[in-house]
């Protein structure tokens, strides 16, 4: 993953969500073969997601490791698991993020 990708859509409006599916595509092209299932997990990453991009790698190298093994067969990982990760870790990650890298 290039952390720069995370900074092409910097605007409050069109945030990072869209960025996280552009990387996603590739790990999903890799594990779901079916086109009617990247159409699903592609819904899934369309959800809000917001946060400071250098530290926020960070969360999507958590959820590409739950795509993957979601992917493997691993039970209880699924759509809501995904995001409600992604929404708990945003706030926390953008906090720190924002007093180590933005602040000086």
């Amino acid at each position: 993953m290039v952390l720069w990708e995370l900074n092409l859509l910097p605007h409050k409006n069109t945030c990072k969500h869209l960025v996280i599916c552009l990387q996603c595509c590739q790990l999903w092209k890799n594990y779901i073969l079916q086109k009617e299932d990247q159409a699903k997990a592609l819904h899934t990453y369309t959800a809000f997601f917001n946060t400071e991009p250098q530290l926020g790698a960070l969360i999507v190298g958590i959820t590409t490791g739950l795509e993957e093994a979601r992917a493997n067969g691993a039970d209880g990982v699924d759509d809501e698991t995904i995001n409600g990760l992604r929404a708990g870790l945003m706030g926390p990650v953008a906090g720190i993020g924002d007093s180590l890298i933005v602040v000086p």
